[in-house]
């Protein structure tokens, strides 16, 4: 069985666009419109049901994608913390803008191809890192 895919995008559209290009794939998704929907959903989670990638729109109301990799890194280090993000935004990042180590960018609006090459890539990698209870 393969771990789910986590998308957290306020924009309902584009949730469901990505949402359906994957579960099409025949991935399985988690969906949030917001960070702290899906943290509280994702802490109270079993580890077996983690998702392998998190694809995260950058700008948010309430916390934005730093944030929330923030509260994973301080609330849950060597757990949630371990899941890769993907950070999505139709804004351009400052080209000096660090990103925190497991986090990368996808640039909105970014290529089909591009989606399921990510995700085919994780959910190899967790086959094999994440731990199954």
């Amino acid at each position: 069985m393969f771990h789910p895919i986590c998308i957290i995008d306020d924009d309902e559209d584009v949730r469901d666009v990505i949402g359906y290009a994957l579960e099409f794939e025949g991935y399985k998704t988690l969906n949030f419109e917001n960070p702290r929907i899906a943290l509280k959903s994702l802490e109270v989670m079993d580890v077996k049901d983690w998702p392998a990638l998190i694809i995260l729109d950058y700008f948010m109301p309430e916390m934005n994608g730093l944030e929330f990799v923030a509260y994973l890194k301080k609330n849950h280090p060597t757990t949630l913390a371990t899941i890769p993000v993907a950070f999505s935004s139709a804004y351009a990042l400052k080209e000096d803008q660090i990103l925190p180590e497991g986090v990368f960018l996808m640039q909105k609006p970014f290529h089909l191809e591009t989606l399921l090459s990510v995700a085919k890539k994780h959910i190899e990698n967790a086959q094999i890192n994440l731990p199954f209870v």
